[in-house]
């Protein structure tokens, strides 16, 4: 039984009671038959079904995220404009590290410091991209539980930096790259309100071409996609 149906019985109950109860009253009070019409006509002001979704049917929706990949943590933020009720146009951006899965800090006595062995760059990437992001099987699911499909493309800002150079000074030196990406994700969108909790898995692919960029000396990184794992919490902008 759909929460469309559950809503209908509960309010065509309350109405039935409310009715009984309104000629029982009159009835009690005025136990002098009357010739007004004292029957009640129930119009509702907005089709009833409209109440029993979410304020995200049909509602374009923007929210701050966090994704989780084998470069380590990004943080991001989103937008995703309302084209139909089921289909929106995505729009994200986020920002994080890219390195190898392997690069571990260990202790250098020489530095007196903790350093990577043989890491010759930092890397960090900020991927912008633009899809369509579409809702499944809500003919017969509740809008408060979303699964969806979402695919596109964009482009990743990918910066270099000098790991021999001190973190902030290393940025003079840094060395700026820009690489086509698309990705395709599946995710669920828990809805309650104005606003919504969402889960994601997306693959990425990232190609960075020629022979990669080093983070690890002769271990250049190819492809700073991979699948990401994200968490993100989305505001309604409708009414």
């Amino acid at each position: 039984m759909t929460v469309n149906r559950i809503m209908k019985i509960i309010i065509a109950a309350a109405v039935a009671i409310f009715l009984c109860s309104g000629n029982a009253f009159a009835q009690f009070a005025q136990p002098i038959p009357s010739d007004k019409d004292t029957s009640i006509v129930f119009e509702p002001s907005m089709d009833l079904r409209q109440k029993a979704g979410t304020k995200f049917d049909k509602t374009s929706y923007f929210g701050p995220n966090i994704l989780f990949s084998d470069h380590g943590v990004a943080l991001g933020i989103f937008y995703n404009y309302a084209i139909t009720q089921d289909m929106y146009l995505a729009t994200q951006l986020f920002i994080g590290g890219a390195h190898n899965t392997d690069e571990y800090e260990l202790w250098d006595p020489e530095a007196y410091d903790y350093r990577v062995p043989n890491k010759v760059n930092r890397l960090y990437q900020m991927p912008v991209s633009a899809g369509l992001k579409y809702n499944l099987f809500s003919s017969f699911m509740s809008k408060k539980l979303q699964p969806y499909l979402s695919a596109g493309g964009g482009f990743d800002v990918i910066m270099a930096t000098p790991y021999s150079k001190e973190f902030f000074s290393a940025f003079g030196d840094a060395m700026t790259y820009i690489r086509p990406l698309w990705y395709f994700g599946v995710g669920i969108d828990i809805a309650s309100g104005r606003s919504a909790i969402n889960f994601n898995m997306t693959y990425y692919h990232i190609p960075f071409g020629d022979k990669g960029l080093e983070s690890i000396k002769n271990k250049p990184i190819t492809n700073f996609g991979g699948v990401f794992l994200g968490l993100a919490y989305a505001f309604s902008l409708g009414e």
